[in-house]
């Protein structure tokens, strides 16, 4: 498919954003570094247009949309290299096709884990044999191995409680479900196709919208709008398309929501879910903004589905299996415990003691590794 957009215009678009003059474009390219993510796919390729600043900003334009969707600097760059590259394996050869990324990540952090385990037992085995010869000891080794061992015992658990939910990470519904809304309850929740929202939009009636960085046509219950956010601090603002008369609103009214979900659910009951003063950790663990309304679905198999109540999109379905994974995977690797969410400072400091314990741990392997090599190569 051919560039919609010239480098000459990404060069302006870069530059507006930016409010700096661009030093150079590349492109289109298909692929990079920073944009291998898949996230990405619908807007490829890119011009890449490095601007003349201290940071060496790069900016990178869809050749699509014109829309900057990346921007990384200099010492960003090279901090990834050291951090989210290696510990994700983000090789742009392997990134680029997701299928392939998946496959290995998965299945190398499951060997990882299994090796984990494995030597979890061999280090309780030998606690237990110890103290089974009548000997009060932790552990029959010396030096740096007792150490090791002594430590471990506690650290592992630490250790394969992260490496468990780390994996999990990768789950993609494996095991769990993705807490994706089905295409046809989606459609019966909209009421119209999108297609329709737009022809339903008057004469003239974009004119009457504010300034907004983003404008976004929905519909909920076959009630079509338009919503509009950001731009010279604005708060949200709903435009309803069947009465433009009719002043913007702050929000989807929660009632017409309910209204869409009950034709999307017509067998479940439903309700809005009552407001709480904590942070939700499922909106948390989800990462959804604020924005973000919960609503109840059902009473045999309860589900909370979450609407975004500017655009009236359906965000998730957190149903038994994707709350069990909310705990499981991120609730246990990032210790956002509901508890936590509120005492922030308490958790950085769990967080903190927990992760030097860890590194002690994998510091005494690593000194018992490097002394192995040296015996080896001194053989």
């Amino acid at each position: 498919m051919p560039p919609t957009f010239s480098a000459d215009t990404a060069k302006v678009v870069a530059e507006r954003f930016a409010t700096a003059d661009a030093a150079s474009v590349e492109g289109p390219i298909q692929y990079d570094q920073w944009i291998v993510h898949q996230h990405f796919d619908a807007f490829r390729p890119f011009y890449r247009v490095r601007m003349n600043d201290a940071a060496s900003t790069d900016l990178y334009v869809s050749t699509r949309t014109g829309q900057v969707l990346q921007r990384t600097r200099g010492t960003e760059r090279v901090w990834n290299w050291c951090g989210a590259v290696l510990h994700w394996i983000y090789f742009t050869p392997l990134r680029k096709s997701w299928s392939a990324w998946n496959q290995t990540v998965w299945w190398l952090s499951l060997a990882a884990l299994l090796a984990s385990v494995a030597g979890t037992w061999l280090g309780i085995h030998r606690f237990l044999k110890t103290r089974a010869s009548g000997r009060s000891a932790w552990s029959p080794f010396r030096g740096w191995m007792r150490w090791h061992h002594v430590i471990g015992l506690f650290a592992s658990v630490i250790v394969l409680v992260w490496m468990f939910s780390g994996w999990l990470s990768m789950d993609h519904g494996r095991l769990f479900s993705k807490g994706v809304v089905a295409a046809d309850r989606a459609s019966r929740f909209q009421g119209m196709r999108l297609d329709a929202v737009a022809r339903a939009i008057p004469r003239g009636f974009m004119g009457h919208v504010e300034s907004a960085t983003e404008v976004t046509f929905g519909a909920v219950a076959g009630q079509a709008f338009i919503s509009a956010q950001g731009g010279l601090s604005n708060p949200p603002r709903v435009y309803w398309l069947n009465s433009p008369d009719l002043p913007p609103t702050a929000a989807v009214p929660p009632s017409l929501i309910l209204r869409g979900l009950t034709t999307a659910w017509p067998a479940e009951r439903l309700a809005q879910s009552a407001p709480v003063s904590t942070p939700d950790f499922y909106a948390v663990a989800e990462s959804l903004d604020n924005t973000a309304v919960p609503f109840e679905v059902g009473m045999t198999r309860p589900m909370r589905v979450y609407v975004d109540g500017i655009t009236g999109r359906l965000l998730v379905v957190m149903d038994t299996s994707r709350r069990a994974y909310a705990w499981v995977y991120y609730a246990l690797h990032t210790f956002n415990f509901p508890l936590f969410l509120s005492f922030t400072t308490l958790r950085t400091v769990v967080v903190l003691v927990l992760l030097l314990i860890g590194l002690t741990f994998s510091g005494t392997g690593v000194v018992l590794g490097f002394q192995k090599l040296r015996r080896s190569f001194a053989r």
